[in-house]
């Protein structure tokens, strides 16, 4: 394989591959262009892999690499997605981030999820114009959010969940207007209902469960908002005052049929996978639920969501069976994964 010399995309994902990922792999005289070796059992150090200066596609995720962030991405000019999260990569924010990734043009997607990064996020990563996709769940970081998203903002998927931050969500994250996806999950984020977002019309998720919000929930002015929100997750918090009934009715997205439902649902990636494998399409998990527990497990926040669902019921109870097994089973995660041309929804079992 690695005699090669004109291979442009390898794919070798989904698979029980051991060892080291060999060098000679991204030595192909820089043709090699898109490199998939995500969800294999990959071990080694990840920062003594050498990189070619025309590789626009990384995906690592799901292996036991182990290491620093590799320095060799300062030479990938043309990066477009690095996806090495759910490894052991063990580094500190920000002295760790490469400036390419702080300057890149390119750069689309960048998943650090699932490792060991700590320190906090460096303002770079925030400026950032083009970044679709930034998922840095479940690592050590602290610190507050850095309130510099520019008026520009590309961002679609944030995912900062379970980690150690703090703070307030900046006023600035209301200048991403195509946001999707926003999870803030598992954090020590104090602040009131994220009122400032409410001109964000793209938002289809959003969670904020255990965190230090509090208040009222939904807005004084103008609260019927976020017309295609799918998904809110607002358990653990200290949110008080009444159900605001009519806001949620408004959430026009969770009412519409099944069929109408498939043809506007746009997935959104938080793994950012990019494959040129055959997935079973049996995967697929539609976000057609609220999980508004409000202080609950199931219970109460079950039955409040039925009572808004006009779906046919064989999609509610697919929705339900999936909240029930993340409840029961802490190591379960949904993960947003993009394979030939669509962004899938698949669960996952944490390491």
């Amino acid at each position: 394989m690695c005699n090669l010399k004109d291979l442009e995309v390898l794919d070798l994902s989904n698979n029980f591959l051991t060892g080291t990922i060999p060098k000679c792999l991204v030595a192909m005289n820089g043709t090699l262009g898109a490199l998939n070796l995500r969800r294999n059992k990959l071990s080694g150090s990840i920062d003594t892999f050498p990189g070619p200066s025309y590789l626009r596609i990384l995906q690592l995720n799901g292996n036991l690499l182990q290491g620093k962030l590799p320095k060799y991405l300062a030479t990938c000019n043309m990066l477009e997605v690095l996806d090495i999260g759910n490894n052991q990569i063990d580094d500190e924010f920000p002295c760790c981030i490469p400036q390419f990734l702080c300057n890149a043009s390119s750069l689309l997607v960048l998943d650090l999820s699932d490792n060991n990064f700590d320190g906090t996020i460096p303002e770079c990563l925030t400026k950032s114009e083009t970044l679709a996709v930034l998922n840095l769940r479940n690592n050590r970081l602290n610190g507050t959010i850095p309130d510099t998203f520019p008026a520009s903002c590309a961002l679609q998927t944030r995912d900062i969940h379970q980690n150690s931050l703090g703070g307030m969500i900046p006023k600035s994250l209301a200048n991403c207007r195509m946001l999707e996806v926003l999870d803030l999950g598992k954090n020590k984020i104090m602040d009131g209902f994220p009122c400032l977002l409410k001109n964000i019309s793209t938002c289809r998720v959003l969670v904020l469960r255990e965190n230090k919000f509090h208040g009222h929930i939904l807005c004084p002015v103008n609260p019927g908002t976020w017309h295609n929100l799918q998904s809110i997750d607002l358990a653990f918090n200290s949110f008080r005052g009444t159900i605001p009934e009519k806001s949620f009715a408004s959430w026009e997205a969770m009412m519409h049929d099944e069929d109408q439902a498939v043809l506007e649902t746009k997935h959104i990636s938080e793994s950012s996978e990019i494959s040129h494998s055959n997935e079973n399409p049996g995967s697929l998990i539609d976000w057609n639920f609220i999980s508004a527990e409000l202080g609950f497990v199931l219970g109460p926040g079950t039955v409040f969501a039925l009572q808004y669902f006009r779906k046919p019921w064989r999609l509610r109870y697919w929705n339900l069976v999936d909240d029930i097994l993340c409840q029961i089973f802490p190591q379960l995660y949904l993960s947003m994964e993009y394979d030939r041309g669509q962004w899938d929804i698949t669960m996952h079992w944490r390491r």
